[in-house]
């Protein structure tokens, strides 16, 4: 309400012509009630007069009204009536008044500029924000361009080392390529789902992972023809997008590998994706109900390796338990004010 007045007010043309009009009102309020008032009250309409054109006209203005109440009062007013000769009570009664006014004034004056002041500050504040969200905008645009280009840069290297995997013989080196085109293509689906949210500093936790988990299973079933269950509980947490990439690189290794090695002869299992906060940390747990680990399986722990390493890139600690009911692979990692506590 105050910010709406106070451009209300700085837009008017004030000057000493409207600040005329309002000792006008005044005198003709103070003539007309002065057959009900009692004496000693000349200037009982004369003071709220200085005060409202100080306030809506300037400090001139108010200095402007407060000389005229002075001389209307002295001279209708005050005794002896119609005449500039004083008595000592007349006297002191505009000494009183001069004395009132001109703090009065002084006051008003200081809060119209404090006031101004606060106006300047705040369409100064308002510029700055909308700078600051053209600026984001920008940077959310060039962002996904960004990323578009690196996805598209990913592909061409899927697409070459697939081309080197045809050409070679030996089933190891076909499978270590199929391996290295498998991890580009997570990354690209990574940077296209980040896409997809809109993330530029952080992301939503719930909305990235389930994203990325629903891929996951498409890209699955579309490659392998499995009907393989996924369930996920993940919670909403904001994540950096500097720890979303890693983190969701570890969610697409762990899951391939318990789609791969946890059920190697069969079409039908679970996998189990969860995302916990307890004080302080994130938790995140990869369960399949399949065979359990094989130490003797053609990657020789390759992806276990690549996990420990994006997890201590998190901070994090990677804890595996496997069995013949299954693997449970437990990630846990600072939360966002611990990861900052830690950057401090």
């Amino acid at each position: 309400m105050l910010d709406t007045f106070e451009r209300w007010r700085t837009a008017q043309k004030w000057d000493l012509g409207v600040a005329a009009a309002i000792f006008l009102i005044s005198f003709g309020m103070r003539y007309g009630l002065d057959a009900w008032l009692p004496p000693g009250l000349p200037f009982l309409t004369f003071f709220p007069a200085v005060l409202v054109a100080t306030f809506l006209a300037g400090v001139w203005p108010g200095v402007f009204v407060a000389a005229l109440s002075v001389l209307a009062a002295w001279y209708f007013f005050l005794p002896p009536l119609q005449s500039f000769a004083l008595d000592v009570s007349g006297a002191v009664a505009l000494i009183v008044f001069v004395l009132v006014v001109a703090p009065s004034i002084v006051v008003i004056h200081v809060l119209n500029l404090a006031l101004q002041r606060l106006q300047m500050h705040r369409e100064k504040a308002e510029t700055i924000a909308r700078e600051h969200a053209a600026a984001h905008e920008r940077v959310a645009v060039l962002l996904q361009e960004l990323g578009h280009r690196i996805k598209n840069n990913l592909q061409i290297i899927v697409a070459m080392v697939n081309l080197e995997a045809r050409n070679h013989q030996s089933g190891e080196v076909k499978a270590a390529l199929e391996r290295v085109s498998h991890r580009v293509a997570a990354l690209g689906r990574l940077y296209s789902i980040l896409s997809k949210v809109n993330a530029v500093e952080e992301v939503d936790a719930a909305a990235y992972l389930e994203a990325l988990c629903l891929d996951l299973i498409e890209s699955i079933q579309k490659e392998n023809g499995t009907t393989i269950a996924f369930k996920t509980d993940i919670e909403s947490e904001p994540l950096r997008a500097d720890r979303a990439v890693p983190l969701g690189l570890i969610v697409n290794e762990l899951v391939m590998n318990a789609v791969k090695y946890a059920f190697p002869n069969e079409t039908r299992g679970t996998v189990v994706v969860t995302l916990e906060r307890i004080p302080g940390e994130l938790r995140l747990t990869v369960a399949d109900d399949g065979q359990g680990a094989d130490p003797r399986r053609a990657d020789s722990g390759l992806g276990g390796r690549l996990v420990d390493v994006l997890a201590q890139q998190l901070g994090g600690q990677v804890a595996r338990e496997s069995g013949k009911t299954g693997t449970i692979v437990c990630l846990t990692v600072p939360s966002r004010e611990a990861s900052y506590d830690l950057r401090a």
